[in-house]
């Protein structure tokens, strides 16, 4: 309380009790299943088609046994119909999708190298290419650039991170300044040993052979192999390799090479500049298919630098051979790239993967009840089988969603329908074996849409379109309908005209939609001008619940529920008493009576409209408060739609 220690005036700010209930959202959906790109198992925000294009890779091409270009339409097919925001959910199995690898290694650090890796799977990271320079005036740091191949072979760098070290102990240590911050790749440290690959930072010639096994094996003889090598051009020399088995593998003989001729001396005896040959080194690339590489590395960032190996007896044991050889090389002035793609049978290349199964979709419906403004759940590339075919991993799938939706109360599945399976009658239907679930909904037929991949001369063995499932599209119109009519306007009618879609799969009369309607099936149909629309609102417990028969009854009562819910926080704790019975029907009644100004509830006035109630002998017992708890009833009247418009006519007869 105040302290009133002075006459005078007060002024003191009283609450006045009404704490406003903002309503949820309604139109946020998720869309889980496979992708060619993109973080995995993590529900990720987007608000435009770009967005999915630049995480997740867009539309990809019709593949056989794939369904993940199912999801690029899908996503592009609720933006397209009035769709404003949606969580994406990578799911791949835990056996696949690997992302492309690369490394690099620091000639003082003979410990570890860090490993390149896409910065998630999918055969995107196929396609990366990665430069590390030596920064101009610093040898201890160096710049990173990734990007793709451009049309002249040569990277093009979308990213760059420089003032990079290598040493843990510095801010700017390399993978902690790339991890999470790039787009494209990560970095791990890993040991050094059994991975000695060309130190990628360095810039200089590297001619290398193929040797077919991991250990040195020269054939007997008692002459001694003599290697000759020249350097930039300043030192022309050569060393001996003897025969006796001093070198048990080929990282001993790279080792012993890499001093010898750090170790020699010019012609004239004097010796050679630390600036020509302290940075050489030989080192070993982990096998090929071909087997391991030995590799020489002038070291040197001049712009003559270079490494010849003369056409000599030992070279030609060692398959090291000279500047016609068809190896890569590099100059000082150029930068060196790796790709990272496989370059040992240690690595593999990046792949797409396969599609999760049900046991990784339980773990993101786990993840998704942390995320209570998600209103419809999508599975593309997941359907219902038609019986008698035994469960599918599909069914699974959607019934975890379904059972998830059941719980959170908030969310609508829409639940796709096989491909290429007319539903002729209703044997048909029943042979689905349709969940009777009021948080699961249907669409039917499948549809047409454009096959970006088809052209007529570049690719025309591609097929002109493609069928995809209903599923998005249809949510970008909820979506739509929410914000231009609110949710408690069922989504459909003839403003429900679809966009992005050539034709339906199947067409459907008057006649089809008199059994599929009663069973729950919404379809999708060709009205006369007006154009593909949806053409029905009901859930899937059209005969299992009549009560939730309608979408926009089930859905404008959790839109009420979460509502209510998420405004009446701030009563826990609070004394249970009347005052605070009074204070939550005052803001529930403010928060309904809003609805019904709003169109929202049968009824001509509020008390037919809805009801809130709250108090002892009315919602509670003495028993219940002994307990903690406060009780509130809150009922409505829901708007139903008009799904049966009858017109009576009857001639009226005249009277003289």
């Amino acid at each position: 309380m105040p302290a009133y220690l002075h006459p005078g005036v007060y002024i003191e700010e009283i609450p006045s009790g009404v704490k406003p209930i903002e309503g949820v959202g309604t139109s946020t959906a998720v869309f889980v299943g496979l992708c060619a790109k993109g973080p995995v198992a993590k529900p990720t925000l987007i608000h435009k088609w770009e967005e999915y294009q630049t995480t997740y890779g867009g539309i990809e091409a019709q593949e056989e046994n794939s369904t993940s270009h199912l999801m690029g339409y899908a996503v592009a097919g609720f933006f397209r119909n009035g769709g404003g925001r949606c969580y994406v959910v990578r799911v791949l199995a835990e056996s696949s999708g690997a992302a492309a690898l690369g490394y690099m290694g620091h000639p003082d650090d003979a410990t570890n190298a860090l490993r390149i890796t896409a910065v998630n799977p999918g055969n995107w990271g196929s396609e990366l290419m990665v430069s590390v320079e030596q920064q101009t005036g610093d040898p201890r740091q160096y710049t990173i650039k990734v990007g793709t191949k451009g049309e002249d072979g040569l990277l093009e760098p979308t990213e760059e991170f420089v003032d990079l070290s290598w040493d843990d102990t510095t801010p700017r240590y390399a993978p902690t300044a790339i991890n999470g911050v790039s787009e494209l790749i990560g970095l791990e440290v890993v040991e050094r040993d059994g991975l000695t690959l060309p130190d990628a930072y360095f810039q200089g010639c590297i001619l290398s052979g193929d040797l077919t096994e991991v250990g040195l094996s020269l054939p007997d003889s008692d002459e001694e192999r003599v290697l000759h090598l020249s350097f930039d051009g300043v030192v022309e020399e050569a060393f001996t390799v003897p025969l006796d088995p001093s070198y048990p593998n080929l990282k001993a003989l790279a080792d012993s090479i890499t001093y010898r001729v750090r170790m020699l001396s010019l012609p004239d005896g004097s010796t050679v500049s630390p600036t020509a040959l302290s940075d050489f080194y030989c080192i070993v690339v982990p096998p090929s298919q071909d087997g391991p590489k030995l590799a020489l590395v002038s070291g040197s960032r001049t712009g003559g630098s270079a490494v010849a190996v003369g056409e000599s007896e030992a070279a030609e044991q060692l398959r090291l051979f000279g500047v016609d050889a068809e190896f890569e090389t590099f100059t000082g002035t150029e930068t060196q790239a790796m790709r990272l793609t496989a370059e040992s049978t240690e690595l593999v290349e990046g792949e797409n993967g396969t599609e999760g199964i049900p046991s990784d979709y339980e773990a993101v419906f786990s993840e998704l009840t942390h995320y209570p403004d998600i209103n419809i759940i999508c599975l593309p590339g997941n359907s219902l089988p038609a019986a008698p075919t035994p469960p599918s991993n599909s069914r699974q799938k959607i019934e975890s969603a379904i059972a998830h939706a059941e719980q959170m109360k908030n969310r609508v599945v829409l639940v796709d329908l096989p491909k290429t399976h007319q539903l002729q009658d209703q044997r048909a239907v029943t042979a689905l074996n349709l969940p009777t679930s009021s948080y699961a909904v249907t669409y039917y037929p499948w549809l047409r849409v454009t096959n970006p991949y088809y052209d007529s001369e570049e690719n025309p063995t591609a097929a002109p379109s493609v069928l995809v499932s209903p599923s998005g599209h249809v949510a970008g119109m909820w979506a739509n309908i929410d914000g231009t009519r609110n949710v408690w306007k069922a989504p459909a009618g003839v403003e429900t005209q679809l966009s992005g879609l050539e034709s339906l799969e199947y067409a459907v009369g008057n006649a089809d939609q008199d059994f599929l309607n009663p069973l729950g099936v919404n379809c999708l149909r060709t009205i006369p001008n007006f154009g593909r629309v949806i053409w029905g609102t009901r859930t899937l417990s059209t005969k299992a619940e009549p009560e939730w028969r309608y979408i926009p009854v089930r859905r404008t009562a959790a839109y009420i529920e979460q509502s209510i819910f998420d405004g009446i926080q701030w009563a826990v704790f609070e004394p249970n008493n009347f005052q605070l019975w009074q204070s939550l029907r005052t803001n529930i009644e403010a928060f309904m009576n809003g609805l019904f100004r709003a169109g929202a509830f049968q009824g001509q006035s509020a008390l037919q409209a809805y009801f809130v109630r709250c108090g002892l002998g009315d919602t509670m017992t003495q028993g219940d408060i002994d307990r903690g708890q406060v009780i509130a009833m809150v009922g409505f009247a829901p708007l139903k739609p008009a799904e049966f418009v009858i017109l009576r006519i009857q001639q009226k007869v005249g009277k003289d």
